[in-house]
This record gives C-alpha cells, structure tokens and sequence, in this order.
C-alpha cells in the first residue's frame, strides 16, 4: 500500500495546498462583504457558499488523511468512507430542500456544482469502504473524486462570486 500511496503524494500534497488556499481566498472575500452574504434578506448566496466552503475543506481533509504516514490502508478507508459517508448525508440533505424556484427542471438543484459536489462525496465513500477492504486501487478514485469536487467548488465559487461581484 505505501507504494501506491507514494505515487500520489505529490498529487494530494499539491491538492490539499491549493484547496487551502482557496478556502481561505473565499472566506477573505466574503469576509470583505459580509452583510450580502449573512443578512437577513439574502439567503440562497448563504447556502452556496457553506457548500463551496465544504468541498474545499473536504479535499483538504481527505487529502491530510492520505498524507498521514501513521494510517494503516484499512484505518484510512474507514475514516474516509465515514468522512464521505457524512459529506454524503449532508449534501444530500441540502438537495432534498432546495426550494422549487431554485431548481433546473424542477428536479435538478439550480448549480451543477452541487450536483457534482454530491456525486464526489458518494465516490469518495465507496472509494473509501473499497480501500478499507483491500483494495489498493481506491486511492484513484479517491484521487478523480477530488478532481471533480474541486471543479465543482471552483464552479460553485464564480457563481457564488459573479452574483455578488466581488
């Protein structure tokens, strides 16, 4: 398992940075107008920004786990799938309220980023549960789920930005 581990180090070493990174240029710009994003009159820019903040703080924690030398492979899957598990009941959770005006269709939530967020938290819970089981293969998909949650949270940011014009 350390082998294969080691391929990726320099991929999560760069992915847990760069999410880092933009998590914190994302609370420094909302920070900077704070009353558009935590008044009382505008919620759904709220809702969007908790769920950027989540897909960045996701693939760093993901990220920060895989580069723990101490984890043994099975520890590592089960609290990566645990990790995903929630990641998954959560964002699940907020797709099932989105208002109906907010919605594509009247079924899809009205960001393609959210979508893909979700779809990345289920592959990083089966990746995880497969890991725990043995198989080595999992950290690529582990590895390609974070990929897609940081395009979805780089989308989810410019809409969450464009409406804001920050």
């Amino acid at each position: 398992m350390i082998e294969v581990l080691d391929v990726w180090r320099g991929f999560w070493t760069t992915a847990t940075i760069l999410a880092g990174t933009l998590l914190g240029f994302l609370l420094v710009a909302t920070s900077t107008r704070s009353r558009e994003f935590f008044g009382e009159e505008r919620r759904s820019p709220r809702g969007l920004l908790y769920q950027a903040l989540t897909a960045y703080a996701a693939i760093a924690m993901v990220g920060l786990l895989i580069l723990m030398p101490m984890l043994s492979q099975r520890r590592l899957g089960l609290v990566i799938a645990g990790l995903g598990a929630l990641l998954t009941l959560v964002s699940s959770w907020r797709l099932i309220t989105v208002p109906e005006g907010s919605r594509i269709l009247g079924i899809l939530p009205a960001t393609l980023g959210e979508l893909g967020a979700w779809v990345s938290y289920v592959m990083i819970s089966w990746a995880g549960y497969k890991l725990m089981r043995g198989a080595a293969h999992a950290v690529d998909w582990i590895a390609i789920s974070a990929w897609l949650l940081l395009a979805s949270a780089l989308w989810m940011s410019i809409q969450l930005l464009r409406k804001n014009e920050i």
